[in-house]
């Protein structure tokens, strides 16, 4: 127990447990700045401007491996377009030397396609709600014990939808900057042209040295990427580029 006394009022006593939550209260608003501190991750925290044309190209590799893959939440799972007279069912490339394969819909080719499954340890599968078709599929998957969602097909509609318009948004605001991307690369929202826009907004302006983030299957050669990388850089149009696809 301590005592404090202030002047005009009676004495206050504090017992260990009063003392030990007032500490508590006063370290809580700094480990919740520790929680909001930026990540030490990215080409922003690691100067991007102080690296060399080598640093830069493994921070862009760590871009392509980290920052543009998706989460794997089910690694043991398959996908099934299930169809009125066949399903095609596809499964990790690892898993199979042919990873698709077509089944018909008759009750002995669904469990041959179950058992198939189960070789190449599946666990999870997703597939269509198409008419009434899938119905079979599900309930032979279930009866062996697979996990199995249902998937709508117009909400994958909606999301397709949603990420071309995105895209389509990006394309945009880099023609709005003379920056002819599409021009040498099929596709911008791809591993080499997420990686160029990545550095495009963490400030990087030089074509050169935007041009060797792409990897070597990329048709064009960097001097063509560089000269289509050569834009009138305006930021408001930039900033676009930060909304990538869903």
């Amino acid at each position: 127990m301590c005592e404090v006394s202030l002047p005009g009022s009676s004495q206050i006593e504090f017992s260990n447990e009063d003392k030990e939550s007032m500490k508590l209260r006063k370290e809580q608003p700094q480990q919740k700045q520790k929680k909001n501190a930026p990540s030490a991750r990215g080409p922003e925290s690691a100067g991007w401007h102080q690296m060399n044309r080598k640093q830069r190209r493994e921070m862009a590799r760590k871009i392509q491996a980290e920052d543009l893959s998706l989460e794997v939440v089910h690694p043991h799972a398959a996908g099934i377009d299930i169809g009125n007279e066949s399903h095609y069912v596809a499964v990790p490339s690892t898993r199979d030397e042919q990873p698709v394969r077509r089944f018909g819909c008759t009750t002995a080719e669904l469990k041959a396609m179950a058992a198939w499954l189960k070789q190449c340890g599946i666990r999870t599968v997703a597939l269509q709600s198409t008419g009434v078709y899938w119905i079979p599929v599900y309930d032979i998957l279930e009866a062996v014990g697979s996990e199995v969602y249902l998937v709508n097909a117009r909400q994958r509609q909606d999301l397709v939808q949603s990420a071309v318009r995105h895209i389509q948004r990006m394309q945009k605001a880099l023609t709005q900057m003379n920056i002819q991307l599409a021009n040498v690369l099929s596709d911008i929202s791809g591993k080499s042209g997420q990686a160029i826009i990545h550095a495009i907004l963490q400030g990087e302006r030089d074509p050169y040295e935007l041009a060797a983030l792409c990897n070597n299957n990329v048709k064009a050669s960097e001097e063509e990427i560089a000269r289509s990388l050569e834009g009138n850089w305006v930021e408001n149009p930039a900033y676009s580029c930060r909304v990538t696809p869903v």
